[in-house]
């Protein structure tokens, strides 16, 4: 039933007096940019992480081990450290009333969560052996305890994107 008809039959069974409770404003549906002829949400982030991510978390000193530029590292300072922007990787997060979840200036196509995956399995899984790029050493120098927490966070951030607004191809190995 039309919301319009449900709250047209919602006055006709309210008393008529002073107490009748105002009018509900009505949103009205806006149209929306971000979703192709199928109805799915189109991803337009060509960065594994969103720069206005990048700096908010910096901002925030929510930046992982892994994400440290180590030319501007320094241990526990507060507000030196900056990222590697190639090295940041989008944070999951909750969808919450205030966020906008749907944004496609921050949602990763299908190219990108593979290039993101493979980034993550090729240089962050054996980091504590193999570190080829140079990431900052953990300040407790437990190594297996960052690489888990980099890769279960990260890939999460990936998971819902992939199953539930993009269709990825199936002659793409991921």
């Amino acid at each position: 039933m039309d919301k319009r008809k449900e709250l047209a039959l919602a006055r006709q069974q309210l008393p008529e007096d002073d107490t009748a409770l105002p009018e509900p404003k009505i949103p009205q549906p806006t149209k929306t940019s971000n979703k192709g002829k199928s109805g799915k949400i189109i991803g337009r982030c060509l960065t594994m992480c969103p720069p206005e991510e990048v700096k908010e978390r910096e901002e925030h000193h929510s930046l992982n081990t892994f994400e440290f530029d180590p030319k501007s590292y320094v241990p526990q300072s507060r507000g030196v450290n900056k990222a590697k922007a190639e090295w940041a990787v989008k944070q999951f997060v909750r969808s919450a009333a205030d966020r906008k979840m749907d944004d496609e200036q921050n949602i990763r196509p299908p190219e990108v969560l593979a290039r993101t995956l493979n980034y993550i399995i090729s240089n962050i899984a054996d980091a504590d052996v193999n570190n080829k790029k140079g990431y900052v050493t953990p300040l407790n120098g437990n190594w297996l305890t960052e690489i888990y927490t980099f890769i279960s966070d990260r890939t999460r951030a990936i998971r819902p994107v992939s199953y539930t607004h993009l269709t990825l191809p199936t002659n793409r190995e991921v």
